[in-house]
């Protein structure tokens, strides 16, 4: 503990937040990542939970339960449904019922939601995180505040009051974070804000222009790349100085704002590998730093959800370079949990020798939840399984052009070398099996899979390689973070454009150094 006081004395105090433990680990991943970014803005200490829940298992439930306290974890992080029959999270007082988390039947009727507790420290490389910047768990924080670490909440809600011991906290409202009439940025620039209310006479001629190509004297968000071709034309505003046009646009009372491509219209993939950049009013912007960094409480909370139809870590960027910084901790800093890295690396030397040496081909097949709910590419199996390896016919294709030219490259993103693995290996030969992940458990859908050529993880992973790693490969959860770090070592990968699993796999293969074009999402 006198190492962590002392990591914690680095800094202003604690960042916390009320950590949506019912989502899947790829949604708590991207979470945690913009956590990371809001702590190191506000130099304050991040707080995790202790334990996540685990949402599958690979054998039957006993065999998991007997590794970990198998619950049911709707009611362990208290979601019912609403009168629409969406689910919703329960305030914070029925979240203090101490029932909470006992077997039972569900109060809504629906059937149980079973999961398993585990610590955190089995889905990330939490040392190596700490390298970083400063993190402690909720047991932690508990700990060094002379409080029990087992009354940790079971939600993943901070304890408002109950963490309290001789300190205080300030409280972000989840309304303030970012109304719809603002836009969330890291920090104000000066250097913008004196133009609000005083437009130049050149600023006054992108104005108008903006205003009429837009048809609207209220502008909102804009794409670059419109805002240029809109000011093309104008004898004063040289559009292809993107320096001296990121002026005139300031003198307009516009902000250059940098921030990451989604995909699909939507930012659910939450992927860092395709920065953009967006115009907008400057006065829509409001600066993290600038509004809760004279916080003087030890513990700055930001209450409730942020993560849905927002860019990576929940704001934009007013500079190139905070941008990078960001993309270099999703990339390098937050890591899986190294026997994951492990594993992963061993399945992709098994799918290796599978083609004998050649380069092989992955896709993540997201079915599950989202054939439920309507998102799946498809609802039956072979023609949602026909798009990934039509996909993988143009990704052949794509390899073969990248090897014969000789010209590959590596994403925009810092601190990465370029895998040459492409010009070393041979190309794949048809008839070549490829790797699917997949959440599909359909006897007979994961059997017509496999007579298309598809290799599944248990295909490829044995009781060897199982007892390589240990009883952590029983948990879906787990799998799908190996399954993560094999696709990253694909010659080519195709995912779906509204699965963060592919998002996180797009930013290993960067990590990795793969040209982005052997990654394609949709």
């Amino acid at each position: 503990m006198d190492d962590l006081r002392v990591m914690v004395g680095g800094t202003k105090g604690y960042y916390v937040r009320d950590w949506s433990l019912g989502l899947g680990w790829n949604n708590m991943r991207y979470i945690i990542e913009a956590s990371l970014l809001h702590a190191a803005l506000l130099n304050r200490t991040l707080v995790l939970p202790s334990f996540v829940y685990m949402r599958g298992c690979e054998f039957t439930h006993d065999v998991c339960a007997a590794y970990a306290p198998q619950v049911d974890r709707f009611k362990e992080v208290g979601w019912r449904r609403d009168l629409y029959g969406r689910w919703e999270r329960r305030g914070e007082d029925v979240l203090l019922d101490p029932s909470i988390g006992l077997p039972g039947k569900r109060e809504d009727g629906q059937k149980d939601h079973t999961g398993w507790r585990i610590p955190i420290e089995f889905m990330l490389d939490l040392p190596h995180l700490r390298t970083a910047q400063p993190v402690v768990l909720v047991s932690e924080y508990l700990t060094l505040h002379g409080l029990d670490p087992a009354s940790e909440w079971n939600s993943g809600m901070w304890g408002r009051w109950a963490y309290q011991k001789d300190n205080t906290f300030y409280m972000l409202p989840n309304q303030q974070y970012d109304p719809q009439d603002i836009l969330r940025v890291d920090r104000l620039l000066p250097e913008a804000q004196q133009y609000i209310d005083t437009w130049t006479e050149r600023g006054q001629l992108a104005q108008a222009r903006l205003q009429l190509k837009k048809g609207t004297n209220q502008l909102g968000i804009m794409e670059w790349e419109d805002v240029k071709n809109d000011l093309r034309g104008i004898g004063e505003i040289n559009v292809d100085d993107d320096e001296g046009l990121e002026q005139v646009l300031r003198e307009a009372g516009l902000s250059v704002l940098y921030t990451f491509q989604g995909s699909r219209g939507i930012d659910l993939i939450k992927h860092v590998t395709e920065p953009i950049r967006q115009v907008a009013p400057t006065s829509m912007l409001r600066g993290l730093v600038d509004d809760v960094n004279n916080v003087q409480d030890e513990v700055l909370l930001l209450e409730g959800e942020t993560h849905l139809w927002r860019k990576p870590g929940s704001l934009r960027f007013t500079t190139a370079m905070a941008r990078s910084d960001f993309v270099g901790m999703v990339l390098h800093s937050m890591q899986p949990h190294p026997r994951v890295k492990e594993i992963g690396i061993l399945m992709a030397r098994h799918l290796s020798e599978r083609v004998g040496g050649r380069m092989w081909l992955a896709g993540h097949l997201r079915r599950g939840d989202f054939v439920e709910l309507g998102w799946a590419l498809a609802h039956d199996i072979a023609p949602h399984l026909k798009m990934v390896t039509d996909a993988f016919d143009r990704g052949k294709e794509t390899l073969r052009q990248i090897k014969e030219s000789g010209d590959a490259h590596v994403a925009p993103v810092p601190d990465v070398q370029l895998n040459t693995s492409v010009w070393a290996l041979d190309l794949p030969q048809q008839g070549d099996p490829f790797f699917l992940a997949t959440d599909e458990r359909g006897t007979d859908e994961l059997t017509y899979c496999r007579s298309q050529g598809a290799l599944l993880t248990p295909d490829i992973i044995s009781f060897a390689d199982r007892r390589l790693y240990g009883w952590e490969l029983l948990f879906s959860d787990i799998v799908m973070l190996v399954e993560q770090v094999t696709m990253s070592q694909s010659a080519f990968f195709y995912g779906y454009g509204a699965s963060s699993v592919a998002g996180g796999t797009l930013n290993q293969r960067a990590a990795r150094g793969m040209d982005p074009r052997t990654g394609v999402v949709e």
